[in-house]
């Protein structure tokens, strides 16, 4: 992008201003030979122009491994890597940028901090989950209550699909050592009380671990407010690369943890029999790391910074909105999750299958998901095996919503 103003793009995000969408090369091609409606947001997001050229300018001019090589491009690559670091830092508003450690993805930064938690789990504790969590923030800890001997409860939720405060304290005990949940659900959209919650928790002595893969480049975040140990996204979501993700952690359990991963620059000095660790974040960073997703990854936060978050979120909420009414007036469809929410919407409807909808979907030109979304429990806990969800993000528009909305009406004339 264009180091357009920030008032500017302020401006095309709230009026809808199609150089936005345009700022997204896969945007304007044609897709099965029809306009492409992208509404597959949760799953991953698009990159725009300022991303891409960013990563291949890295690629043809500052390719090389960083703290290790003394000539000058092994030098700007260290550089660009590390505010990398304190950009994002800067954009969760998380104190240290030394807290912040670079993985491949939510799944292995959740992956990450079960393996270095396991030492504060003792037989017997209990690990606390809402039904509804993806299962990258479920299986990681049911594996280590079973390796563990502890006990994993779920919490439930409310009738409407949200997470109540009094239901997660209700769940809480002395046994309580640790609970996870997600910032946003990735099928009901369910925004989750973070703050209140972790303050509960910290009175408990309980670790919180938040899955925050739905809601970085999609809503403010503020780590530091919110008060949480652990938080864990991924870049493909918020414009960024695949490959490159983020695990925050709080300096005090940085600092006593050990790591998981041995190698190359995670250490200061190595004796025949004996290691001494490097100083934070490299600690946990063993081997070579993605320097390129990490360049992409600064070059997204900047990209949403000219946006400005807020005007993210109130484009996705309208058009979420939008798309809920409109669903409401097809028959015999049913929408799953509470009122209030993020921009993702599953939804099923009697006499077609997810699986047909999204497919016959698909070459209107319309990208939706459908299946299970990895979250099992919570679709046994609604009785059902499959949901169609469409998510969106700030390049979506009336004309994505209205495109999806008379396919699934055709589709809908076809099946029944």
């Amino acid at each position: 992008m264009q180091s357009l103003p920030r008032n500017v793009m302020n401006y095309m995000v709230k009026h809808n201003d199609t150089s936005i969408r345009a700022e997204f090369p896969i945007l304007g091609h044609l897709y099965h030979g029809r306009r492409l409606a992208y509404l597959d947001n949760a799953a991953t997001s698009q990159k725009p122009k300022s991303v891409l050229h960013s990563v291949d300018r890295f690629s043809t001019h500052t390719n090389a491994n960083i703290h290790r090589g003394i000539y000058l491009m092994s030098e700007q690559a260290t550089k660009m890597y590390e505010e990398s670091k304190r950009r994002v830092a800067a954009f969760v508003h998380v104190p240290s940028w030394e807290t912040i450690v670079y993985t491949r993805n939510t799944t292995e930064s959740i992956n990450t901090a079960a393996l270095m938690l396991a030492s504060y789990i003792e037989e017997g504790d209990e690990i606390l989950v809402p039904i509804m969590e993806h299962h990258s923030n479920l299986i990681p800890w049911m594996q280590l209550a079973k390796r563990l001997h502890a006990k994993l409860q779920y919490i439930p939720l409310a009738e409407d699909g949200s997470l109540a405060l009094q239901d997660v304290v209700a769940m809480m005990n002395k046994r309580t050592k640790l609970l996870a949940f997600c910032h946003i659900s990735n099928v009901l959209g369910t925004i989750t009380p973070v703050q209140a919650i972790a303050k509960e928790a910290r009175k408990r002595g309980i670790i919180t671990v938040v899955d925050g893969a739905q809601a970085v480049g999609h809503v403010p975040v503020d780590i530091a407010k919110l008060g949480v140990d652990v938080y864990a996204w991924s870049g493909h979501k918020m414009f960024a690369p695949f490959g490159i993700g983020v695990l925050y952690m709080r300096r005090e359990l940085l600092e006593n943890l050990d790591p998981i991963f041995y190698g190359g620059d995670m250490i200061s000095h190595v004796e025949k029999y004996n290691i001494v660790y490097n100083d934070l974040p490299w600690k946990f960073e063993a081997g070579t790391p993605n320097v390129s997703g990490a360049v992409g990854l600064s070059a997204a936060v900047q990209f949403i910074e000219e946006i400005g978050i807020l005007s993210i979120e109130s484009r996705i909420r309208e058009l979420t909105q939008l798309c809920i009414h409109a669903l409401k007036e097809i028959s015999g469809i049913r929408i799953y999750g509470p009122l209030v929410r993020g921009g993702i919407i599953s939804f099923s409807i009697d006499g077609v299958h997810p699986h047909d909808l999204a497919a016959l979907l698909d070459v209107d030109g319309v990208c939706i998901r459908a299946g299970l979304h990895c979250a099992e429990p919570l679709l046994e806990f609604y009785g059902c095996n499959s949901l169609a969800r469409i998510s969106i993000q700030c390049y979506n528009n009336e004309e994505d919503i209205a495109q999806c909305i008379a396919s699934i009406k055709k589709v809908i004339a076809k099946l029944r």
